[in-house]
């Protein structure tokens, strides 16, 4: 890698350290699983049943489950959102350290991540810079 400027914005590659690579994949899955929790909506669930087994027919009644079961949905949208965000940074930041700290190959990256080498090569150009993926 070439030498950066000292004026240039720190790159993720600092924000990962071996010890942080367990920490940085349970912090994905806890914010995955949240997302899950929000689609779960089990008040919403139980609603839906009671109308499938009691046969409602009152058009508020349903227009108000269908305006609840709109807003479970957003919400989920928008917690892959972040999740994908976050992930893409992190799965990025994580192959330039195997690149860069444990000298993977950038074939080795792209065959073990499943993304062709072109990808990784691609990632290896543009280092990252250093963001707070967790907003």
């Amino acid at each position: 890698m070439s030498k950066e400027p000292e004026d240039a914005p720190p790159l993720a590659l600092e924000e990962v350290t071996f010890d942080q690579l367990g920490a940085l994949i349970e912090t994905l899955a806890e914010q995955l699983n949240t997302v899950a929790n929000r689609a779960e909506a089990n008040d919403v669930k139980r609603d839906l049943q009671e109308i499938r087994v009691h046969g409602v027919t009152d058009d508020d009644v349903i227009d108000e489950l269908d305006r609840r079961t709109e807003a479970v949905v957003i919400r989920t949208l928008s917690g892959l959102k972040q999740f994908r965000r976050n992930y893409e940074y992190w799965e990025r930041a994580i192959a330039e350290y195997a690149l860069e700290r444990q000298g993977l190959s950038q074939r080795d990256v792209a065959r073990y991540l499943g993304v062709a080498a072109s990808t990784v090569n691609r990632w290896a150009q543009n280092p990252l810079e250093a963001q707070d993926a967790r907003d």
